[in-house]
């Protein structure tokens, strides 16, 4: 028998082991994640980025808002969010 805040330990220590660790992307499905984003831009759509947390795959709808190739990051906009995410680690993107 646990007491609660030994079990939230070992509940927190044991997620703490399985960390997220994502997989590599292929070159169909960058090639779809860039033609979704491009038209996404040109038509003002809302996109859902997927990207790595740090136990499972997280999520962000919003409006692209800026793209910087050189810098490498991406900046999604929903009404008073804001979220800046790092190009090569995004996982998928499709249209809301």
């Amino acid at each position: 028998m646990f007491l609660p805040e030994h079990r939230k330990q070992l509940l927190d220590q044991r997620q703490k082991q399985k960390r997220y660790i994502p997989s590599e992307l292929d070159e169909q499905k960058l090639e779809r994640m860039n033609q979704c984003l491009n038209h996404a831009m040109m038509d003002d759509r809302m996109v859902i980025v997927t990207f790595p947390g740090q136990f499972r795959p997280e999520s962000f709808c919003g409006f692209i808002e800026q793209v910087d190739l050189n810098m490498g990051y991406i900046i999604l906009e929903h009404e008073s969010d804001r979220k800046k995410l790092i190009l090569k680690e995004i996982l998928d993107i499709e249209w809301a």
